[in-house]
């Protein structure tokens, strides 16, 4: 998955980060900012390592990497709906890289250093390493205070401001800390709006192993997948079709009294497949040739439904 962002000066207007050095008589341009952003002249700019392809707004031009079809990567855009929301950035938990990891170890390494008390611990562990890094991280654009009461949720959340609208909207209750419908569950507005093709949908979580890596916080994310059933939050951009738009606002769970300053990881956002692309199918096992009648010489096929592991009797 690739993420790029729109990017717009206070008055909402799109612009072309300064830093960008022209080549080519304006059809290739290096760049160290990653994102994209829209060029003067309706023009659209694809953000490559080291390279943006610039292609007219109305009509993108895929992007061909190099072992991948177009079809392959999976763009999906961001913008800002307040200015004093903090970019998705890659989420990159922490962990222990002095440790000796034993998937890297010969068997014979792994028993020197299990005889000298070494001890595994789930951060050893591959998979758990991976799912640190998965993912796009959301931080918190504002400083806040929530709490639980027996009258209600109650917070302390600063307005956001008619300058910082970028896009128009702000919360129903004006602050960065909203409520649903009376539902008396906080939620936070991080200012982060996304745009996902339509085949794909966006799950907003909480952070992985949170209990390991933030073992100190005092609330807990309620996570869903943003899918094409639920369309609040419309698409702006004709050069965007069959995209899907909604904005990352995240629904806390508190355990305490919560304070969340400005920066703090909040959650992340993953793109994941729709249920109607996937299905779930049992691999039957191999039944025994004396089952299978191969003594009376029965011709045995096996039907490709099966994966290719289970054997019925040929017709």
């Amino acid at each position: 998955m690739e993420v790029r962002s729109v990017t717009r000066d206070e008055e909402g207007r799109d612009t072309f980060p300064p830093e960008a050095e022209e080549r080519c008589e304006g059809v290739c341009l290096v760049c160290p900012v990653v994102g994209s952003t829209k060029l003067p002249g309706n023009l659209l700019c694809t953000w490559r390592p080291g390279l943006i392809t610039v292609a007219q707004m109305n009509k993108p031009t895929p992007e061909q990497i190099a072992g991948e079809e177009p079809s392959d990567r999976i763009v999906i855009y961001w913008e800002r709906e307040y200015s004093t929301a903090i970019a998705p950035e890659r989420l990159k938990l922490d962990f222990m890289p002095h440790r000796p990891l034993l998937s890297g170890m010969s068997l014979d390494e792994q028993r020197a250093v299990s005889a000298e008390g070494y001890k595994v611990i789930p951060d050893d562990c591959g998979p758990v390493r991976t799912v640190g890094q998965y993912g796009w991280l959301i931080r918190s654009p504002a400083d806040c205070k929530i709490r639980r009461t027996a009258d209600g949720v109650k917070w302390q959340a600063p307005p956001i401001l008619p300058e910082e609208r970028i896009l128009g909207y702000k919360s129903f209750s004006g602050t960065y800390v909203d409520l649903i419908l009376n539902s008396g569950y906080p939620k936070l507005c991080c200012g982060i709006r996304f745009y996902y093709p339509e085949r794909v949908g966006l799950m907003m979580k909480d952070l992985p192993n949170q209990f390991y890596h933030y073992p100190d916080r005092t609330f807990l994310v309620w996570e869903g997948v943003k899918t094409q059933e639920y369309k609040r939050t419309p698409n702006m951009y004709d050069w965007l079709p069959g995209y899907d738009a909604f904005t990352a606002n995240f629904l806390l769970q508190l355990t305490k009294p919560t304070t969340i300053k400005r920066g703090d990881p909040i959650g992340i956002v993953v793109p994941v497949l729709l249920p109607k692309q996937f299905v779930l199918e049992e691999i039957m096992p191999r039944r025994s040739r004396s089952q299978e009648g191969w003594s009376s010489g029965a011709c045995l096929a096996i039907p490709p439904s099966a994966g290719g592991l289970s054997q019925q009797p040929a017709s």
